[in-house]
This record gives structure tokens, C-alpha cells and sequence, in this order.
């Protein structure tokens, strides 16, 4: 099966998305009206944006942000963020070449006209290489970043097996007691045996 090309049909948006993405509050639905009104990305551009990012995975399929979105504004997780993404959207051109990021602009034409089975001068061919290069100016391919999910969640199981084991408790009690002024022995006898019979002794 063909691969699946991800592309802007006007790659250096991918500059002007990241940059005001991290620049505005998180939306609880990333949509056509989110993009025009606060990011400022207008026409058939912005609206090419939400099935760009859910290729990316920086949206779930309903358009709400991901954690990998939340994630990716935080500076230092950007850039581990948007590798991880690369290798998802271009599954299979990292599954030709583990080390696709570092192709010049021909040898990663020449991987995407294999793995799609297009002509050599398709034009959505040299719009996905254009726009994998602007990502690779965001990304960090030897930075490690955590999926917070999407990237991301543990399941009970999971969290119930990190949890330390608990051994047996141990309890410790002190006692005080006042004793009565007595010389007689048969008191103090009779005190202390209620102890231990009644408390000291299971």
C-alpha cells in the first residue's frame, strides 16, 4: 500500500504555526474559527492545518488538543515533540531510512517517489519534501520526549505495579502508668499480672 503523504501546500506556514501555537492558550477544540480568530492563519492555509497536525498527532481525531500539543509548547520538550511527530507522519520514509532527517532534499525525494509509488516531479512529491524540511528546523531527533497521552498515560495495571510492595506493619505502643504509694507488694503484683495477661500476651 502506497504511502500516505503530509504536506502544506505552503510548507513555511509550519514556521507561523508552531511559533503562534506556543504563543496562545490551549483551545479546547482546535478549529477553523480557533485559527482565524486567534491564530491569525487565514483561507484555505488554516484550514489545512488540522488534518496536517492530526497526521502529526498534536491533534485527536475529534480536534482537541493532544497531550503531544500541550507538550510541545514547553520549550524544552518542543523539539523531541516534533521529531516524534515526524516519525509518525512519515512512518514508512523512516522505515526506509532510519535516518531520514539527515537525507539531502534529492535522496529524500528520491525515498518518497519509492514509498508512494508517485512521478519524480509531482508536485505534492516537492511539497512534502518542502515541508518535512520545515519541520526538521523545529525538531530534535536526540532529544527523548514522553507522549503525556496521547503521549501517554498509564493504565491502572501499570500504575498498580509501580506502586512499592508493602511489607508487614509493625506498631509500637508506650505505656505510662501511675502507681498508687503502697508499700504492699500484693498490689503492684496484681497490677502488673493484669498486664501481662490482658495486653502483653496474645
Amino acid at each position: 500500500m502506497a504511502a500516505k503523504l503530509t504536506y502544506l501546500s505552503t510548507p513555511g506556514t509550519v514556521d507561523t504555526l508552531f511559533k503562534k501555537i506556543k504563543q496562545a492558550a490551549v483551545p479546547d477544540h482546535f478549529d477553523k474559527d480557533f485559527i482565524e480568530k486567534t491564530l491569525n492563519i487565514k483561507g484555505g492555509t488554516g484550514t489545512a492545518c488540522i488534518p496536517f497536525l492530526k497526521r502529526l498527532g498534536l491533534l485527536n481525531s475529534d480536534g482537541t488538543p493532544s497531550e503531544s500539543y500541550r507538550s510541545f509548547r514547553n520549550d524544552r520538550l518542543s523539539g523531541g515533540i516534533v521529531a516524534n511527530a515526524m516519525k509518525k507522519a512519515y512512518q514508512e520514509v523512516f522505515q526506509s531510512n532510519e535516518n531520514a532527517q539527515k537525507l539531502s532534499d534529492e535522496d529524500l525525494k528520491a525515498v518518497l517517489v519509492q514509498v508512494t509509488g508517485l512521478p519524480a516531479d509531482s508536485r505534492a512529491v516537492e511539497l512534502t519534501v518542502g515541508t518535512f524540511k520545515f519541520l526538521k528546523k523545529h525538531a530534535k531527533f536526540d532529544a527523548s520526549a514522553t507522549s503525556i497521552k496521547e503521549t501517554e498515560q498509564s493504565s491502572p495495571a501499570e500504575e498498580e505495579s509501580l506502586k512499592p510492595p508493602l511489607g508487614p506493619i509493625g506498631l509500637s505502643y508506650t505505656f505510662y502508668l501511675n502507681l498508687p504509694n503502697t508499700n504492699d507488694i500484693s498490689v503492684f503484683n496484681a497490677i502488673f499480672k493484669a498486664l501481662r495477661d490482658n495486653m502483653l500476651v496474645k
